[in-house]
């Protein structure tokens, strides 16, 4: 996922270097604002992916615990009737 990321910066530096490299005359920091930009949008994008892969993470671990729970609670009702 990070190297992903990497290489999508790596993309964004080689675009920016061939849009904005010889056709238009742009400061030093106009260049450096818009890759400070670019490379923060991605930052977001990446924790967002990052975020989806935890929730969906937690969601399998609540699933199976959901499962765990209607085991015992099966297990439970067996030994009730078990017991009666």
């Amino acid at each position: 996922m990070i190297s992903k990321g990497f290489i999508n910066i790596a993309n964004m530096i080689f675009d920016f270097q061939r849009i904005y490299g010889g056709k238009v005359q742009m400061g030093i920091s106009d260049k450096l604002r818009y890759l400070k930009t670019q490379i923060g949008t991605l930052v977001r994008r990446i924790d967002e992916h990052e975020v989806q892969a935890e929730l969906s993470q937690a969601k399998g671990d609540l699933n199976k615990t959901l499962m765990d729970l209607k085991k015992l609670e099966d297990d439970a009702s067996s030994l009730r009737e078990v017991f009666s």
